[in-house]
């Protein structure tokens, strides 16, 4: 199985915990503009 890159980012791939953590950020930075 290999490593997903940061464009191709998946809930079903990634553990819960650090795709939210991660969508949480990007969330921020698009309403930091």
């Amino acid at each position: 199985m290999t490593v997903p890159s940061m464009a191709d980012t998946t809930p079903v791939v990634r553990p819960e915990s650090e795709y939210n953590q991660e969508d949480r950020y990007f969330m921020r930075e698009a309403f930091k503009e």
